[in-house]
């Protein structure tokens, strides 16, 4: 799942993009991969280390729960294009203006069937809505919530898909 992602944000990014050390200015988020737990978020960022190699962990900001918030909130302030979190904590440092997701191209809902369960259902209306919802990028104003996921493409991931999950994914 993650290493077609990695070559447009990581480190096998064309050389040609904008938004990196030449122009000085802070490179977006670009991926956001939502996990169902801590442990299965550990174990993405795990296999992301795996592909990139330990020298380009400044690459990616992993977002979990149980870990120090205030010490994740400071790596944010970092140019890191790839952020790998679980649901709840996601809701929590967006809601505080501090994880800037508008410009966010990839979603990535790793565990779907858990995610678009009734235990998580407040957080992924919010993820749906908020990440990559470009609002003043349109040059009329505000673009429509479908226009918006246009701009964002959204993977959805699961060992397991029932038809209820599948019907739920369509709307």
């Amino acid at each position: 799942m993650s290493f077609p992602i990695l070559s447009e944000v990581g480190t096998l990014k064309k050389k040609s993009s904008s938004g990196d050390k030449e122009t000085g200015k802070k490179t977006e988020i670009e991926a956001v991969i939502v996990a169902s737990s801590r442990d299965l978020g550990m174990q993405i960022v795990r296999e992301i280390e795996k592909l990139l190699g330990h020298d380009n962990k400044r690459l990616f900001q992993q977002l979990v729960g149980g870990a120090n918030g205030y010490r994740q909130e400071e790596a944010l302030k970092k140019s890191k294009p790839l952020i790998v979190v679980v649901t709840r904590r996601i809701a929590k440092i967006s809601a505080a203006g501090k994880l800037p997701t508008h410009g966010c191209r990839y979603l990535v809902l790793d565990e779907i069937d858990e995610l678009l369960s009734f235990n998580f259902q407040e957080d992924m209306h919010w993820i749906l809505e908020h990440v990559g919802s470009r609002s003043g990028a349109h040059p009329r104003g505000r673009k429509s919530p479908l226009a918006r996921r246009a701009d964002r493409q959204t993977l959805m991931v699961s060992a397991t898909v029932p038809f209820s999950v599948v019907r739920a994914a369509r709307n």
